[in-house]
């Protein structure tokens, strides 16, 4: 009976070993695999919501000389008197252009960065509720002085001018309900200078 429970003791201790054994092998191994996933994340590492989405930075456009700006759209006339609309004569670049108000065009040689020409514009002269049409005379040399890009376009934003304006004036009388009005627009002969600016810029 003795060396029964001898040997029973002896073959659980056996056994026990043996199932030691087999757990320590099996938590080495899934050790083992836990580190080697731990090393790969580590390793390749994915963007992150915010570096995905983010755009990549546009390069600015070059700036190019002021000679190759476009002269084209409206131009407030600081100091001319009236405003003029300029269109160019081409497609793209720098080139001959139209000047143009309400009622009359005049066309401007292009010659680098300069613009010279002109011609004889109409203008509206009013008082008192008579409005006559007045005759301007004009002549004027226009160079670019500033330029940026305008709808991705190379585009003079600020004109410098030197202009002539001459003008024999006007006047109208109109009889309305037994009253005379009559309408009087004096003679211009000046020289002016100033800058042109792009309408919104």
């Amino acid at each position: 009976m003795k060396k029964a429970a001898a040997s029973l003791i002896v073959l659980v201790i056996l056994l026990g070993a043996c199932s030691g054994t087999d757990s320590s092998e099996e938590a080495k191994e899934n050790s083992g695999a836990e580190a080697s996933e731990s090393a790969t994340a580590a390793a390749s590492p994915e963007a992150s919501p915010s570096e995905a989405l983010s755009p990549s930075a546009s390069p600015s456009p070059e700036k190019l000389p002021l000679a190759e700006a476009r002269v084209a759209g409206r131009y407030l006339g600081g100091g001319l008197g009236f405003d003029l609309a300029f269109v160019p004569k081409c497609k793209s670049g720098p080139c001959d252009v139209w000047g143009v108000t309400k009622k009359s065009k005049s066309s401007f040689d292009q010659d680098g960065g300069f613009y010279r020409g002109g011609g004889t514009f109409h203008e509206d002269c009013s008082a008192g509720g008579v409005t006559t049409d007045m005759a301007i005379k004009l002549r004027m040399t226009m160079r670019v002085s500033k330029a940026e890009y305008v709808k991705d376009v190379w585009t003079a934003t600020v004109l410098d001018f030197q202009a002539r304006v001459d003008s024999p004036g006007a006047k109208k009388s109109v009889t309305s309900g037994g009253y005379i009005r009559t309408v009087t627009c004096d003679p211009v002969h000046n020289k002016s200078h100033g800058k042109m600016f792009l309408k919104g810029h």
